[in-house]
């Protein structure tokens, strides 16, 4: 792991974006001696935990039925909620071409709370 983390912060120097997806890598190349394998940054601080500093997500939904179309039209329901969000509408035609149902079907997505229709919401 610490010859991985050397191979991922010389990336990083040379302008990659380069960051740990919380599999613990950094802690381990830490004991390893790579005194600087916190220098990578951790997907969720860097990626996520802005979104939700303004209201947006990453959200996920299942149905518990098994059937497929209880997700086609929770995602209906969620674009007409939020009918302005041109990411979210990019983000529900490519899951419903590229991602297959495995198991318990479940969606994926992120919108910004305060671009919702009920100022109210949280």
């Amino acid at each position: 792991m610490g010859q991985h983390v050397r191979a991922m912060l010389a990336l990083q120097r040379m302008g990659a974006v380069t960051f740990d997806y919380g599999n613990n890598l950094r802690t381990q190349a830490k004991r390893a001696g790579v005194e600087d394998a916190f220098e990578i940054p951790g997907f969720v601080p860097e990626y996520i935990r802005p979104l939700f500093c303004e209201g947006r997500g990453p959200f996920r939904w299942a149905a518990l039925s098994g059937d497929p179309e209880d997700i086609h039209i929770t995602d209906k329901l969620a674009l007409e909620l939020f009918p302005h969000n041109e990411t979210l509408k990019r983000w529900m035609k490519l899951a419903s071409e590229k991602i297959h149902f495995q198991d318990c079907p479940r969606e994926f997505a992120g919108w910004g709370m305060a671009s919702a229709p009920n100022s109210d919401w949280p």
